[in-house]
């Protein structure tokens, strides 16, 4: 909050002190996820003008780390699959490519499909004509 607060707007500042508190956090016993969120909070919302804010770019940059690896490794980890016996050659294995098809294609397609339905049912979206011609809407 102090370099928010100072008008700090160099990111790496926020990454030191944020890996310190993280650090600080975890020797607590408390849990460190508690360090992002914290750090999230004091970095800048506001840029300066013709400038994306600090906020802003940690988000563009973390974005795709976080997509491809951060959240399918915490999806593997609730899902109970344990990697401490896991081999490269088990990976092919029924049960992690199950959980591995469930986390990466069922969400990903029941979030589609349901955002288009609900878009339809609720009259938020609208198909174009040569959509709603087709039978499937009943005209």
């Amino acid at each position: 909050m102090i370099l928010n607060l100072a008008g700090v707007r160099r990111v790496i500042w926020y990454v030191l002190v944020g890996l310190l508190l993280w650090v600080f956090v975890l020797k607590s016993g408390v849990h460190a996820t508690l360090a992002g969120v914290a750090l999230a909070l004091a970095i800048p919302l506001r840029g300066k003008p013709a400038e994306d804010s600090p906020l802003t770019r940690v988000e563009h940059e973390l974005a795709p780390w976080v997509a491809s690896g951060i959240l399918p490794l915490f999806g593997f980890a609730y899902a109970g699959l344990s990697f401490a016996e896991l081999l490269p050659s088990s990976m092919f294995e029924p049960v992690p490519l199950e959980i591995a098809a469930g986390l990466f294609l069922g969400s990903a397609l029941s979030g589609i499909v349901g955002a288009v339905v609900l878009g339809f049912t609720d009259r938020v979206g609208e198909a174009a004509p040569r959509v709603r011609s087709h039978p499937a809407f009943g005209e």
